[in-house]
């Protein structure tokens, strides 16, 4: 294979054979893919094959740093050795996200991990701006109609009789609200 080709960096396990370090690598943000968030704490564990249980990673051993906080841009990355990993990230005033179990390689470069702020925002405003109107009944019924779903934090805000679903009752309280008719209690 040519150096140019690698995926990652090789390392030598302890057989002497080679083994590849590379990704996983991706976004944390909150209701919006276009919105990182900064400053989350973003952790990677390994699965023990013989106890099967989460360790967290040395990231020293390969020169690089666990967990990783998040910038301006919410990118995090480690080039990892192939086995069974997961993600945890976290921020205060978010609830804890961990990733299901994945196995490297292939290259994972789209782990991209949605934060739910436990302070849900206005019940009716899916899209987080602060208002309840139309845009807001538009983003529900797309949701509803399966057209596109609505992000984590959205579904919460979305719910407004508390029912746990989304469904025509919420669209329909929404749009009641915004023309006046009855407010969101």
């Amino acid at each position: 294979m040519l150096e140019d080709e690698f995926l990652g960096e090789p390392m030598f396990g302890e057989s002497g054979h080679m083994k590849l370090i590379i990704d996983p690598s991706g976004v944390i943000y909150g209701d919006d893919p276009d919105h990182p968030i900064a400053g989350a704490t973003v952790t990677i564990y390994y699965r023990d094959p013989e106890t099967g249980e989460a360790v967290k990673w040395n990231a020293e051993d390969y020169d690089q740093v666990n967990p990783i906080i998040t910038g301006d841009d919410g990118v995090y990355l480690w080039d990892v050795p192939e086995g069974e990993w997961r993600v945890t990230a976290e921020k205060e005033g978010y609830e804890l996200y961990t990733t299901d179990w994945m196995e490297i390689p292939p290259v994972r470069t789209d782990v991209n991990i949605p934060l739910v702020s436990v302070d849900v925002g206005i019940k009716g405003d899916a899209n987080g701006d602060g208002k309840i109107n139309v845009t807001d009944v538009a983003k529900v019924a797309a949701q509803v109609k399966g057209i596109k779903p609505l992000e984590a934090g959205a579904l919460k805000r979305a719910d407004v009789n508390g029912d746990g679903k989304i469904n025509v009752t919420d669209v329909s309280k929404i749009a009641a609200h915004v023309k006046g008719i009855r407010p969101l209690s």
